[in-house]
């Protein structure tokens, strides 16, 4: 995961016609973004929001969004290119993960 300044989507160097909203969340996981969105929406009054990861992530991020956010959920995969080692990396990394996933349901 990267912190928003590793970001170049976050950079106040980019102008863009919608809204890009960065944070770094406490703890720095996945389930400490889905925190955020969560308050970030309560407080704002989000009712969508679109969510970028890298594709090995994508399907475990949507489970762990949806369970803290309500609104309409766009899962976008940042397809940067991996190699070989960096796939079988995440393979494993992600089973794992989906195993957590399924024994801490929580948001």
């Amino acid at each position: 995961m990267q912190s928003k300044d590793e970001l170049p989507i976050c950079s106040t160097q980019v102008k863009h016609t919608y809204t890009v909203t960065c944070f770094t969340p406490a703890p720095f996981t996945t389930r400490g973004e889905a925190h955020e969105l969560q308050a970030m929406a309560a407080e704002h009054g989000w009712k969508s929001a679109t969510v970028i990861t890298y594709t090995p992530h994508i399907d475990r991020a949507r489970i762990i969004v949806s369970r803290c956010f309500s609104g309409k959920l766009s899962m976008v995969e940042d397809r940067k290119p991996l190699s070989y080692a960096e796939w079988g990396y995440a393979f494993f990394y992600q089973t794992a993960g989906f195993v957590k996933v399924l024994l801490d349901q929580n948001c």
